[in-house]
């Protein structure tokens, strides 16, 4: 009896092992099978998450639902657009247009976003993708964000490089909220009189 336990067993090992050894192949998308607790872990240490874009909250977050209805607020990584207006505060002007150029650039469309931490407001943080296109760095090229400097080092540095150069451009060509002469930045901004201001 013990020699058919083991004949069993060993058979059973090789199956076993093959399923555990199959790797998560970099730049894969999720399967359908994965769940909201296991998405994909490319090999880059970042996770993959893949849904349809279904709301626009302002100029740098998202709600994003995964194919099984798994939902994510998501904030772009490495940028920051100006405050909208919430509770008690101003907003800063550019807000609902850099909301409505980010709603014109993903709303309903399927994108791919590479994440990697939250945030204290339980935000996945990452770098959206629409295609094979930057959606963050589009909203800086439109000229209606900032490369986010405080976490500017944390972007790979072609990232950054490319993040500094289409503010430069956006900037030089007056595009978008660089139409303002001194537009302020959001994390100025977050931190000044104007934002605490009650409303009239």
């Amino acid at each position: 009896m013990r020699r058919h336990a083991w004949v069993a067993l060993l058979m059973l090992l090789p199956l076993h092992a093959s399923a555990a050894a199959q790797p998560a192949l970099p730049n894969s998308e999720p399967s359908a099978a994965d769940s909201a607790s296991e998405r994909r872990i490319e090999g880059n240490g970042h996770k993959a998450f893949v849904g349809k874009v279904r709301s626009i909250a302002d100029g740098d977050s998202i709600v994003v639902e995964d194919a099984e209805g798994y939902r994510a607020k998501v904030r772009l990584f490495g940028i920051d657009a100006p405050e909208r207006r919430g509770g008690t505060r101003y907003g800063q002007p550019y807000a609902q247009r850099a909301r409505k150029n980010l709603s014109e650039l993903i709303y309903r469309k399927t994108v791919r976003v590479q994440w990697h931490t939250y945030d204290s407001y339980g935000r996945m943080i990452g770098q959206v993708w629409l295609d094979s296109a930057d959606v963050g760095l589009r909203q800086i090229c439109d000229g209606y964000a900032w490369l986010f400097r405080q976490y500017a080092d944390e972007l790979s540095g072609r990232d950054r490089k490319a993040y500094a150069e289409c503010e430069e451009t956006a900037r030089a060509q007056r595009r978008g909220l660089w139409r303002d002469s001194r537009p302020v930045p959001p994390w100025e901004w977050r931190h000044s009189d104007r934002s605490k201001e009650l409303e009239p």
